[in-house]
Formats: structure tokens, C-alpha cells, sequence
């Protein structure tokens, strides 16, 4: 059983894991998403999911404003790619290839070093 989203921690542990997978390699994230049997929007979808939780986080002092600032600009990244005028941009190709993509990466590498983050964010879903 899933520990409670209200949880500061295990919030915090689904952002982190979230915005880890926008960081990795399109390569990386291709063989995630195979490996689950999901599409390429389910990448966007985990951190959205997973974002819904920031004020959780923020409330219990986990994350300061300046960092929560930065994760919801990367999900303004994503909502820019969305729709259906954008179906390109949620295939395996742009995932590759697309500077959208390599913007929300670059993106999401930058703020898991400003939070002083390293390391495997994990194969599955958050």
C-alpha cells in the first residue's frame, strides 16, 4: 500500500523521483517507459501527479519558494508542449530529438542541482 500524499516526505520522494526521469537521457527514459509499458506522456503525467503535491512540501519547510518556483516552471514547460496541436512532441522521436525536451532537461538537471540532488531516480512510475 502507497504511503499518504499528504506525507511531507514521501511527497517530496515523488517530486524527486518524478523530476529525476525529466533529467535522465532520452535513452534512459525511453528504456523506463518500455520497460512499463507506458507512453512518453506518462513522464509529464508522473511529475504532474507528483507536483500536485508542492504545497505539502513546501508547508513543512522541505523545499524553499525559489526551488518550488523552479519546479512549476518546468511543469509550464510541459503544459506548453501538451495538447493536441503538439502530438509530435510525445513520441520516442522528439523525445530524442525535439529541443523542447532537451529544455525541459536541461531544466530539470539544473534544479536537482540547485536542490544538491544526485543519484538513480529508480525504473518504475512514481
Amino acid at each position: 500500500m502507497d504511503s499518504s500524499p499528504a506525507d511531507p516526505g514521501d511527497a517530496l520522494s515523488r517530486i524527486i523521483t518524478a523530476l529525476s526521469r525529466l533529467a535522465l537521457p532520452a535513452e534512459e527514459q525511453i528504456e523506463i517507459l518500455k520497460g512499463e509499458g507506458l507512453p512518453v506522456d506518462e513522464l509529464a503525467l508522473d511529475y504532474e501527479v507528483a507536483l500536485s503535491t508542492l504545497w505539502v512540501v513546501t508547508e513543512a519547510g522541505l523545499l524553499d519558494d525559489a526551488l518550488a518556483a523552479e519546479l512549476i516552471e518546468i511543469d509550464g514547460l510541459l503544459d506548453a508542449i501538451s495538447g493536441f496541436e503538439n502530438e509530435d512532441l510525445w513520441t520516442e522521436r522528439a523525445l530524442r530529438d525535439d529541443r523542447a525536451w532537451r529544455r525541459i532537461r536541461e531544466r530539470a538537471q539544473a534544479v536537482l542541482s540547485l536542490a544538491g540532488i544526485r543519484g538513480s531516480p529508480g525504473t518504475g512510475p512514481a
